[in-house]
């Protein structure tokens, strides 16, 4: 075992810094001469082998807009191009962009690559046969939707006219024609910039001429160069129902929102805007407003509104804050690839709700917050610290209104570290320390007795002040990422660490006093048809042992797919959960299992004479076994099968699930769902209309928990989509309704399970 492990340990070093040492240097010769209606062969070489993406930008006779092509590894040093050639070319400049995992990492050539392109030029000569009498030339034309162009002929004798089109694909009609002067009319509007117009015609010898003439259109103004486009979302909901008690929906429920990204050559503003009529004043916010504007390099932003930005996994990570965000990047400011900035945020997570306020029994005080983060983000290295300080304002509400709620205090500071050694290799850690004042008001502690720097004392007192309700934690977050001997096995682990005093108050779903590691490994072999995961978790509590309970969990799952061409996916999956609880004395008393399998098939292929049939099958068998208490323990076996087609406009899927549930407590219990659904497109693909049947059944014979319940559902659903509408680019129009009928046969005086409600959804979106 101990050889292994030091047979292991060196090879993550060598891949380590085999990685590290690794130099990014590429060659390109550029080619001497372009021949017409040839492809034209790019090559580029890279000094090592490894997972690169590169990207050839050209543009034949000196157009303004690039046209880009991937590069295809040809040889594990080797990437090439093949560009079609047109006819009419006469010369190409070209760059590339390397990118690694998705992230630039620098062009050819070296120097100024915009400004100084490689290019080759076509070596062929001749003289100018045709010359454009109207419109001139000698400045850039007015943009219209139709031109007409007069073409003279300056050797009638020895050349015929016989055709021309702009930029390759843009044909010109002939209006007139004569030895000497020929008419034409352009059949598309020219677009900004340059031009290309091809003028092709007979010699006298029976040879094919062309000749190229760049015809000039002013370019948009400033303000013809801004891009608006966004979209608007209009959601409805209507429910109707004579069940008794709480329900998931309001009667009527509305909420429109809308997105608008403005684009200058220079600068950028995103408006978003989000009204729910479920908020009130007794419920936090729903609605959402946020301005983002800022230059499009991306040097500084400034966004005002509603924020949910994601700053670490262990600080505040998606939570709402009403309030304005400024980031600055020092980097970008000197057009550096890599990123350094500073972000400050400020604003409300909480507004204030009374306890007087409608039914609400515990107020809510207004919660601000004001936070720091400066992150260094380089192709390789991300590293980031963060400070929070989350502060309830005690002025907010009054003693009465407030009820049981105390004003809270919370203080986090973080450091989050991420490498990428290579395309498919991660590690990242975040460690994490939070102070937390449950009641802001409680005596603060006198610290001139300590042994302390007056420095220190001044810091404490002004900012973090020793009060009775003060507890500090940490937390911490540390997973690792690498390929295992290739880039078909790939090895994941995740340890997690939190002590029960780290409080961190926007973020809810942190779990204290919680330590969790896990080790996962992934596999594809057989040329990836078969995929392989396996994953083993252990999760324990009590970290800080000031409990005389500790829980603990250990989990074990192995899945696997196989795919193959005529037997659809074969799958089978296991996850089994072992879960206890020693105390002090020794004794247990928690001891329980849980054991879940799966095995299916999916997409099995069947032929039928009216197209392909589809066909799932999956049969899953669990088991709770508590070894403390044996009358705890259930079984359940379940199975499923479902066929989906489509033939022509129409598609059809349908399917049964059948499961039985054993107890000693709540005795046998059998469960059986039948679905089947339908739909059919209509006006050619632009009006699409289905239908879903599902019914449900539950039946249990035992005396203590007899049971016989019933459920129908139906739904209908209806969707439009347009496009290029007069006001919209594009229109879509989404309508539902559904039906369901609950009855319970054994108690039918029972307004929970005996009701019947509809509920009804309408959507419409618009871009533009």
């Amino acid at each position: 075992m101990i050889k292994h492990l030091r047979i292991f340990t060196v090879f993550f070093l060598l891949c380590i810094l085999g990685n590290s040492i690794f130099s990014e240097e590429f060659r390109h010769y550029a080619n001497e001469e372009l021949y017409a209606n040839q492809p034209l062969v790019l090559l580029v070489e890279s000094e090592i082998s490894s997972d690169y993406e590169i990207k050839c930008f050209y543009k034949f006779n000196s157009f303004d807009e690039y046209s880009t092509q991937d590069l295809v590894n040809i040889a594990p040093r080797n990437f090439e191009a093949k560009l079609d050639v047109p006819e009419n070319a006469q010369a190409i400049e070209y760059f590339f962009w390397i990118y690694k995992n998705n992230t630039f990492i620098g062009a050819l050539p070296l120097e100024d690559h915009l400004e100084l392109p490689y290019s080759v030029i076509r070596k062929s000569e001749g003289i100018q046969y045709f010359s454009v009498l109207s419109p001139s030339l000698e400045k850039d034309i007015q943009p219209m939707k139709e031109m007409n162009i007069v073409l003279k002929n300056n050797y009638p004798k020895n050349i015929t006219f016989k055709s021309a089109y702009f930029n390759e694909d843009e044909p010109l009609a002939i209006l007139t024609e004569s030895s000497v002067l020929t008419t034409l009319k352009t059949t598309f509007p020219l677009r900004r910039g340059k031009n290309s117009l091809t003028l092709i015609g007979e010699l006298r010898d029976g040879a094919e001429y062309k000749q190229q003439i760049v015809v000039m259109v002013q370019k948009e103004s400033l303000r013809e160069k801004i891009d608006i486009h966004g979209n608007t979302t209009l959601s409805h909901l209507i429910y109707s129902s004579d069940k008794e008690g709480a329900s998931a929906y309001e009667d009527f429920e509305m909420k429109y929102s809308g997105k608008i990204d403005i684009m200058s050559p220079k600068y950028r503003a995103d408006i978003y805007g989000l009204y729910d009529n479920r908020e009130s004043e007794f419920t936090q916010p729903f609605s959402r407003a946020k301005l983002s504007f800022g230059p499009k390099s991306r040097k500084w932003s400034v966004d005002i509104g509603d924020s949910m930005k994601s700053y670490s996994p262990l600080t505040l990570n998606g939570a709402r804050v009403r309030g304005v965000v400024s980031t600055v990047d020092f980097l970008k400011l000197f057009n550096a690839r890599s990123s350094l900035s500073l972000t400050r945020i400020q604003g409300d997570t909480k507004k204030t709700i009374s306890v007087s306020s409608g039914n609400v029994t515990v107020g809510t005080y207004k919660q601000e917050l004001t936070g720091y983060q400066l992150k260094y983000s380089g192709m390789k290295l991300k590293t980031s610290l963060q400070y929070f300080h989350i502060l309830d304002d005690e002025n907010s509400l009054s003693s009465e209104n407030a009820g049981v709620t105390d004003p809270v205090e919370n203080h986090l500071l973080s450091m989050l570290f991420m490498l990428r050694p290579t395309p498919l290799s991660k590690i990242s850690t975040e460690i994490a320390g939070s102070a937390y004042y449950s009641n802001t008001r409680s005596p603060t502690v006198n610290i001139d007795e300590l042994d302390l720097p007056d420095n220190a004392k001044e810091f404490i007192d002004e900012y973090l002040p020793i009060k009775t309700s003060l507890t500090a934690g940490y937390a911490s977050k540390t997973s690792i990422q690498m390929p295992f001997f290739s880039r078909n096995h790939i090895f994941k682990s995740h340890f997690d660490y939190s002590q029960p005093s780290y409080k961190n108050i926007v973020n809810s779903g942190l779990e204290a006093d919680k330590k969790e590691l896990a080790f996962g490994l992934t596999q594809k072999l057989l040329n990836k048809k078969l995929i392989l995961s396996s994953q083993i978790k252990t999760k324990t509590n009590n970290v800080l042992e000031t409990s005389s309970e500790t829980t603990k969990t250990n989990s074990y799952r192995i899945n696997s797919m196989y795919q193959t061409k005529k037997f659809g996916a074969f799958n089978i999956s296991s996850f089994i959960t072992k879960r206890n609880e020693d105390v002090t004395t020794g004794n247990v008393d928690l001891d329980n299992q849980l054991n879940y399998y799966l095995i299916g098939l999916s997409g099995v292929p069947i032929e039928t004479n009216y197209g392909m049939v589809y066909l799932n099958i999956n049969y899953s068998l669990s088991e709770y076994v508590d070894y403390i208490n044996s009358t705890n323990g259930n079984s359940q076996r379940g199975i499923g099968i479902s066929v989906s087609s489509r033939y022509k406009k129409y598609k059809v899927n349908t399917g049964i699930n059948s499961s039985i549930s054993n107890s000693e407590i709540s005795g046998e219990t059998r469960y059986f769902t039948l679905y089947t659904g339908g739909s059919r497109y209509l006006l050619e693909k632009t009006f699409n209309v289905g239908s879903v049947i599902k019914i449900t059944y539950e039946r249990n014979s035992s005396d203590a928990n007899k049971a016989n319940k019933s459920k129908f559902i139906n739904s209908w659903n209806a969707t439009y989509n347009r496009k290029k509408g007069r006001f919209f680019k594009a229109r879509k129009v989404v309508g539902n309704i559904q039906f369901i009928k609950s009855t319970d046969s054994i108690n039918k005086d029972d307004d929970t399970s005996n009701f019947f409600e509809i509920l009804t959804t309408f959507k419409l979106i618009n871009r533009f």
